[in-house]
């Protein structure tokens, strides 16, 4: 799929030698995500009057609009920005959380600093008919108030609070069992901080401290519907690392085996080959238990996300591909001889 300053297009590619373009559908450059010069201008000049953030809907098979989902949700607490003029970064986090084969939430950040979770139906048939969003990052403080974090003492710093959101959140589901035997939702979202990738915002590396943030929620599916009470302590802010100055997160996080991995860069967003390279690639526990000593790589400016796979990790940095882990590759194979064929049940049959 490729995108454009004011379209998607999709290419249909099943066929090499006739290919053919499957659908355009055009959507308002104001709220397509694209960088480009003239999309950036385009944003300004209607950043006072768009009424709402949209998300769109669209039928793969012919490029049909489904459905055209409006972020109105207003976030809660002092300074909270309003949503209004902001951009969605990135492609949202799709998810099932009760396994069941139905998707029944999203979450998405804007340039706004704001990250909204988006309800739906899970019933196929009322999937799209009433959708509903709210802000999940009101909550700035740690469920251990008394923590330090890097030294900082917590909550978040109110002018720290609510800086662009570049990239899409790193989503685990994590569900358990209540005592009572009734299911526990228990959703992690994962999501960095930096700069606004729209605008040169000419940062005082000095005084600014962007964060990587550890939310947890555990409301159950339909949670956002008409007279269903959510309960605020049922989104929370679980844990969060303060970066150090002049660092800032543009990638998704990677999240393997009860850890999570991303990667800062201390360039700015207008120039991702720019700044000092002194980026670094973190690993956290996905609970922030070593949230006061994290394990840091010194890897140059990471601007794409880290991939763990066969117990290897990888990430690209400004100066290439790094590597970590040692031993070879994939498990131990059997080769060559012959299969052994025995019997594991028998059955005597009688006339």
């Amino acid at each position: 799929m490729q995108m454009g300053d004011n379209m998607y297009t999709i290419l249909l590619v099943s066929n090499k030698v006739h290919q053919k373009s499957l659908f355009r559908e055009h959507i308002n450059t104001q709220v397509t995500h694209n960088c480009s010069k003239e999309l950036r201008e385009t944003y300004q000049s209607v950043e006072n009057i768009q009424e709402g953030i949209e998300k769109y809907e669209i039928d793969i098979a012919d490029g049909s609009l489904i459905d055209r989902i409006y972020l109105d949700a207003v976030a809660e607490g002092v300074g909270a920005p309003s949503g209004r003029g902001g951009v969605p970064s990135g492609q949202p986090a799709i998810v099932d959380s009760d396994g069941n084969g139905y998707i029944d939430r999203l979450y998405v950040g804007t340039d706004k600093g704001l990250m909204y979770k988006v309800d739906f139906s899970d019933d196929p048939e009322l999937f799209f008919s009433d959708t509903r969003n709210i802000v999940i990052n009101w909550d700035f403080y740690d469920d251990d108030a008394d923590v330090l974090v890097n030294g900082q003492p917590n909550p978040v710093p109110d002018d720290q609070k609510w800086h662009p959101i570049y990239a899409s959140p790193t989503v685990m589901v994590e569900n358990g069992i209540n005592p009572d035997g009734s299911f526990a939702y228990n959703v992690r979202i994962f999501f960095g901080t930096g700069d606004n990738p729209y605008f040169d915002e000419n940062i005082d590396t000095g005084s600014t401290s962007y964060h990587f943030f550890s939310y947890i929620d555990m409301a159950p599916k339909g949670s956002l519907n008409p007279g269903f009470d959510l309960d605020h302590t049922q989104i929370e802010l679980d844990w969060f690392y303060p970066l150090d100055p002049g660092q800032r997160i543009f990638a998704s996080a990677f999240a393997s085996a009860g850890k999570i991995y991303f990667g800062t860069s201390t360039s700015d967003t207008e120039d991702p080959c720019g700044g000092s390279n002194e980026g670094e690639l973190y690993i956290f526990d996905v609970n922030g238990d070593n949230v006061d000593s994290p394990t840091r790589i010194a890897t140059g400016d990471i601007v794409t996300t880290p991939l763990v796979e066969d117990e290897h990790l990888f990430v690209r940095s400004a100066t290439g591909t790094i590597m970590v882990g040692g031993g070879g590759f994939n498990n131990e194979t059997k080769v060559g001889g012959l299969g052994v064929t025995e019997p594991s049940t028998w059955r005597e049959i009688t006339d």
